[in-house]
């Protein structure tokens, strides 16, 4: 996480202070790395930056007053970053003072690679100075996180229109690591990844201590940390905190389970399909079975009336308003989504990856696969209709058969069935 911060010395406001800087951020035991000096100027050479600051400044008569600004970017000392890296961006950085001569010095002596950047307070195109508001530093500040995004790198969390910004206070403790709301940020972060509901929004962030007060007729969504402190959306930082986002954002998530539900739906519908032609196709004597097998509501325990009462298509976008997390009593859907900037793309592309699919298919779990049953009855079914023919039941009453084409043999002299229809009897 790369922190600007601006360097404030009224008294270095001269032409001796300036000389002084810019000759002290340019020391060798400070900026040689592999041989190579990580100094650079921007519209000016390191080598006569002093002279190229002082003749613009004599040239629109400016030589007075404020003389530079100084800032520095720094990297924390566990970012896995190389100088070469670090002073490529901090060049990259600058670039966002086009009208003015820049000297930027990558450091290397102490625990964290830092770049010091001194500005001539005086453009060399227009001849006006440069004023720093508070809004021209965060500025400067998210096109930092913006360029440590590009490099993979770790940022702080960017200001928006509507939010409060971070106080110097804020931003040297969340540096440090000890801020209690960028705690809650990174749980709020956390929880937005897998989230699909405002219910289940709130139930993950209860679990992790932090209650969640987040009603209709609020304007803002208030959070309560384990220990007690209070913080409203809008004073996060970012205005993807604020509730009409967050609720934007779960609407668009469960407009998307429910497409996904509709396709499941055809793709089973297309599954019944099938099975009931494989059931019409069940010889006579299966018929009773065939016709069980084209109606499949009784394997979900519904008889036929119940089943014809059923409304024949369901609209998946009509569901509870607080289900969806938006507040209203009825929502119409979304037309598309696509062009829709909420701030939790990057939270969304993973609730919705391969990684995450599984406690998405849990919501659905009570659904039956119409299909898979409609191709275990057919089974059924044929497997009936190969018992067409009843086996015979043998026991001790039963006569055995001889075989087709042979006959009982007989003894010499004796008849065909010359004993039938006499009674024998034993006497003593």
């Amino acid at each position: 996480m790369a922190t600007v911060n601006f360097i404030n010395r009224k008294k270095s406001q001269t032409r001796a202070g300036m000389k002084f800087v810019l000759k002290y951020t340019q020391r060798e035991d400070k900026t040689l790395f592999e041989g190579m000096k990580l100094v650079s100027g921007v519209n000016c050479s390191p080598q006569s930056v002093y002279e190229e600051f002082m003749n613009t400044k004599l040239l629109y008569g400016k030589d007075s007053q404020r003389m530079y600004y100084h800032f520095v970017q720094s990297f924390p000392p566990n970012e896995n970053i190389a100088p070469q890296t670090a002073h490529e961006i901090a060049l990259k950085l600058a670039e966002h003072y086009k009208e003015f001569e820049i000297l930027v010095s990558t450091h290397m002596d102490c625990d964290h690679i830092h770049s010091h950047f001194i500005i001539n307070s005086v453009s060399f195109e227009t001849g006006k100075k440069l004023h720093q508001a508070a809004s021209a530093i965060q500025e400067l500040r998210q096109k930092s996180d913006a360029l440590c995004l590009e490099y993979g790198l770790s940022v702080c969390q960017s200001k928006e229109q509507r939010t409060k910004p971070l106080t110097a206070g804020e931003y040297h403790t969340a540096v440090r690591g000890g801020s209690w709301k960028m705690r809650l940020i990174n749980t709020i972060d956390e929880c937005m990844r897998y989230a699909t509901s405002k219910e289940i929004f709130v139930q993950m962030m209860e679990s992790e201590g932090y209650a969640v007060k987040w009603t209709d007729t609020r304007k803002n969504i208030t959070y309560t940390t384990p220990d007690g402190k209070r913080c409203r959306d809008d004073r996060l930082h970012e205005s993807k905190y604020l509730k009409e986002r967050m609720e934007l954002e779960l609407r668009i998530r469960q407009e998307i389970i429910a497409g996904r539900t509709q396709t499941a739906e055809q793709t089973n519908a297309a599954g019944r399909a099938a099975a009931t032609a494989d059931a019409q196709s069940l010889s006579p004597d299966t018929a009773g079975l065939g016709r069980t097998v084209r109606d499949f509501d009784f394997l979900t325990g519904e008889d036929e009336n119940t089943a014809a009462a059923k409304p024949q298509s369901a609209d998946t976008h009509q569901r509870p308003a607080d289900q969806v997390g938006i507040g209203a009593s009825e929502q119409e859907p979304l037309s598309d989504t696509a062009d829709l900037i909420t701030g939790w793309e990057q939270e969304r592309a993973f609730l919705f990856s391969t990684e995450a699919s599984a406690s998405i298919s849990d919501m659905d779990s009570h659904s039956l696969d119409f299909a898979g049953i409609g191709s275990s009855v057919v089974q059924l079914g044929r497997a009936v209709e190969r018992l067409e023919s009843p086996v015979p039941v043998t026991d001790a009453t039963t006569k055995p058969q001889l075989p087709a084409g042979k006959k009982k043999k007989l003894a010499v002299g004796q008849k065909e069935d010359d004993h039938s229809g006499h009674d024998f009897e034993m006497k003593m």
